[in-house]
């Protein structure tokens, strides 16, 4: 993003207006940055970013769809492999033990929010349901909407 914005503000003959938003930009990923360095890389949340209505697809490590995820300091728990988009299964995503789970889909939001009210154990999703107990409330994030 460095220096996009000050050519745009160039292109368009509005230089004055796009240094504000190019140092503003700065300054607040400066902060997040700041911020999230503090943080002990094992007490960062491992998250899964679930696509697809059975929330089976998730994307691996450097794909451009978790980078705000892998930005904001959380380990993307598919990271282990680079590249852009995979199916995986439901023991695979067990087995990952997620503390956040992340999906733009409803169903498998709702689907995710169920199990984890109605189980004592999260079906073995215990990273999960620990941190929406912790810190979410049982809620499930949905990309775009909002916590569900």
């Amino acid at each position: 993003m460095r220096g996009h914005p000050r050519k745009l503000g160039e292109l368009r003959h509005r230089r004055g207006q796009a240094e504000d938003f190019a140092r503003y930009a700065e300054s607040t990923i400066a902060t997040i940055k700041g911020r999230i360095d503090k943080i002990l890389e094992q007490s960062r949340p491992r998250a899964y970013y679930g696509r697809g209505p059975r929330g089976l697809e998730t994307d691996l490590g450097g794909s451009i769809n978790v980078e705000s995820i892998e930005f904001l300091g959380a380990q993307n728990v598919a990271a282990e492999r680079r590249g852009g988009i995979a199916t995986v299964s439901a023991e695979q995503v067990l087995a990952w033990n997620p503390d956040v789970i992340i999906t733009m889909e409803p169903v498998f939001a709702a689907a995710v929010k169920k199990l984890l009210r109605h189980s004592r154990d999260g079906c073995g999703l215990g990273g999960a349901r620990g941190r929406a107990a912790a810190g979410v409330h049982g809620r499930v994030g949905r990309n775009g909407l909002g916590l569900g």
